[in-house]
């Protein structure tokens, strides 16, 4: 005869025996490799590459680069005819010799060749005509301490109708971008822009430009950036409120701009344009709220070899444009 109290203590008894293989087994186990070690790499390089994609606060552009992304969303047509040779003479320093002719806009044929010195961050472009009028571009790193990259640039020309130069320190750190000119051409005027990221996708900024010799502000600009990857937004306003709407249909293959423009007069331009990059070419078409159409096809139809076949029309102006143009370059 057993009691309830006798079963308990023979459980407890069959336990004991049973625990020390099952304790064994767990520090056997606890040994083996845990699973994250046994995650396979790829699956760790994914997870890592997601956290990398993740939206985060970067480095915004200045006010110069939000200005040139509104020219993004325009046809850039010429008409005449237009060639350019380059030969790259060694890895730092590159030469080009370059022909316009038959153009409207200029008049009469342009000739211009240009020397081009860069090594890593440190660049010289200087260019001259027949006629001996230089202008030229020079950027200088600057090491500084609070800035996680800034430089100098100094922009030139020595011609017979206007000599000017002007200098710009520029300098940006992890969330903003600002610069500092100054510059002499009729007088010297004095400059300063600063752009700040407030969200990973929003940056807002302005610049504003002093005639020291009117002791009066010259021109104010205020810029504004909305970038979402597929679609960004961009906001201009100096003289006239300049806004742009990029859509990336495709990224690096269809993109489409919208764009309006608005001046002091109140006059508004509003338009279209679409870009298809291709293996070999690219097609850009646009159209204005004016029916001024523009097209420019580029393709490259050797190494080192490219054509270009560009061509505006608005036929209630009886106006039309027709440009093509070579540019051969080599080793």
């Amino acid at each position: 005869m057993f009691t309830f109290p006798s079963v308990i203590s023979r459980g407890a008894k069959a336990l004991n025996v049973f625990r020390s293989p099952v304790a064994n087994c767990d520090a056997e186990t606890s040994a083996q490799p845990t699973e994250d070690d046994e995650t396979p790499n790829l699956i760790r390089d994914a997870n890592a590459a997601m956290e990398e994609r993740k939206a985060r606060i970067k480095t915004p552009m200045s006010i110069e680069e939000i200005q040139n992304s509104l020219q993004g969303g325009n046809v850039h047509t010429y008409d005449g005819f237009r060639i350019a040779v380059q030969k790259q003479l060694n890895l730092n320093t590159v030469v080009s010799h370059f022909y316009w002719l038959g153009s409207q806009a200029m008049g009469q044929p342009l000739y211009q060749y240009r020397l081009i010195l860069a090594e890593e961050d440190k660049m010289l472009n200087v260019a001259t005509d027949m006629d001996f009028n230089v202008e030229g571009e020079a950027r200088y790193p600057l090491p500084l301490p609070f800035a996680s990259r800034a430089g100098l640039k100094v922009n030139f020309t020595l011609a017979e109708q206007a000599k000017n130069m002007q200098a710009e320190a520029s300098f940006s750190g992890d969330t903003y971008a600002a610069t500092a000119s100054v510059g002499r051409a009729q007088g010297t005027s004095i400059g300063c822009s600063f752009v700040q990221a407030i969200t990973p996708a929003l940056s807002l900024g302005g610049a504003m430009n002093v005639d020291l010799s009117k002791g009066m502000a010259v021109s104010n600009t205020y810029g504004v950036v909305y970038d979402k990857g597929e679609h960004v937004l961009t906001g201009v306003l100096d003289n006239n409120l300049r806004l742009s709407y990029l859509r990336k249909v495709n990224p690096n293959r269809v993109n489409v701009t919208a764009s309006l423009t608005v001046d002091e007069k109140s006059n508004s331009t509003a338009g279209i344009c679409a870009e298809y990059i291709l293996k070999q070419s690219k097609v850009t078409l646009g159209v204005d709220s004016n029916l001024l159409f523009k097209t420019m096809l580029e393709t490259t139809i050797a190494p080192g070899t490219q054509l270009q076949l560009c061509a505006e029309m608005m036929q209630a102006k009886d106006h039309y444009r027709f440009g093509y143009g070579i540019t051969l370059g080599g080793n």
